[in-house]
């Protein structure tokens, strides 16, 4: 009798430590699941709007700044190089280099303007919405496969853990932020040495780093914020910084043209195709 006490007494420890055990953890998927997001879609929206400002501000400011100097050799070694970049690289259009080449901008600097916001655009675009910062998409693939079979609760979590994590493999943030203004302002010298700007590619990216500093800095930080704030604090929606590509046809649903005539946009009967992205856009997706 005492034995078959002992063995019921071990077997209800057993089953108090056990439903302890399965409590704990639904109390944690509980968590996993019912996570209400801190961070509003205004909030995101703000920030986007802070960057196209910045963007549009260092845009007007440099092109302006290098306006006496253009056309000097729009043909030379280094321009014919920094076009090459451009377009293999970051979706310069060949026939937007083409006009940047063709055209003395000393007299109106506008089309280097929309060159600068064009560049830019693409690459903070890539800032927001990396994961790894260029490692390879195969957490991305995973997870554009996991959105269309898990609901949002799970996939997101999912997400908001991984971009997380990945960070620890991939520097500290000062170490970002210093690598993406560098890469940023080898863009904005591309863009000028296209334009006519002269001297060599490693003299004119001094000039543009030490000139545009604080915008580059700017820059850089708040696409950096948009990046961590959007794959790793929210959880019940996906939201996306987006820019089309150029050669698409514009579409008035999805974008604005901002050098339009407000008299002829009733008159258009064939979309004409996107030369350039100059703001960030923002999906949201859920």
């Amino acid at each position: 009798l005492e034995r078959a006490l002992a063995a019921a007494q071990g077997e209800r420890r057993n089953t108090s430590v056990l439903l302890e055990t399965r409590t704990a953890e639904l109390r944690e998927a509980q968590a996993y699941l019912t996570r209400v997001d801190d961070v509003t879609d205004r909030d995101v929206l703000r920030t986007v709007e802070n960057l196209n400002s910045t963007i549009f501000q260092t845009a007007a400011k440099a092109s302006d700044a290098f306006q006496a100097r253009y056309h000097h050799d729009q043909h030379s070694v280094e321009a014919e190089e920094a076009g090459r970049r451009l377009v293999e690289g970051w979706g310069l259009s060949t026939r937007f280099r083409a006009a940047l080449r063709s055209v003395n901008h000393n007299d109106d600097s506008v089309l280097v303007q929309m060159a600068l916001q064009g560049v830019m655009v693409s690459y903070t675009r890539r800032l927001c919405t990396t994961w790894n910062f260029g490692v390879g998409r195969d957490f991305e693939n995973v997870y554009e496969q996991m959105r269309k079979q898990e609901p949002q609760s799970v996939s997101g979590r999912w997400r908001a853990m991984s971009r997380t994590h990945l960070k620890a493999f991939l520097g500290d943030e000062q170490e970002r932020q210093s690598r993406g203004e560098v890469e940023l302002a080898e863009k904005l010298t591309d863009i000028l040495l296209i334009c006519g700007v002269p001297g060599t590619r490693q003299r004119l990216l001094a000039e543009v780093t030490s000139v545009f500093s604080e915008s580059l800095h700017e820059i850089v930080r708040l696409a950096l914020e948009f990046q961590r704030v959007t794959g790793e604090n929210i959880i019940s929606r996906d939201l996306s910084a987006i820019a089309e590509k150029p050669g698409r046809s514009f579409d008035p649903e999805r974008m604005v043209d901002e050098w339009a005539d407000p008299k002829r946009l009733h008159r258009v009967l064939q979309s004409p195709p996107v030369l350039c992205t100059t703001q960030l856009g923002l999906l949201r997706r859920e």
